[in-house]
C-alpha cells in the first residue's frame, strides 16, 4: 500500500510481473506507457522493462504485486 503522493521509482526485474489494484487510484508506468488505474484493474509488466507506482494524490493506493518465475 502506498500513502497518497508516495512513489516507487523506477526500477525492473528479471521476471514477469502484474499489479492487481485493490483499492484507490494511481499511475502504474510501465516502460514508455502510463496507465491511470483504479479498483480492479490489471497492469502486466515482462521481464527486464522498467515500472513505477505512484498513488494519486488524494488517496491510499492499494495494488497486489505478483512477480512470476520465468519458465
Amino acid at each position: 500500500m502506498l500513502n497518497a503522493g508516495e512513489v516507487i521509482p523506477p526500477h525492473s526485474v528479471e521476471v514477469d510481473v502484474f499489479f492487481y489494484v485493490v483499492k484507490g487510484k494511481g499511475t502504474i508506468v510501465i516502460g514508455e506507457e502510463e496507465n491511470s488505474v483504479i479498483e480492479g484493474d490489471i497492469v502486466v509488466c515482462p521481464p527486464t522493462v522498467e515500472m513505477s507506482v505512484k498513488a494519486d494524490q488524494n488517496r491510499e493506493f492499494s495494488f497486489l504485486n505478483v512477480k512470476t518465475p520465468s519458465l
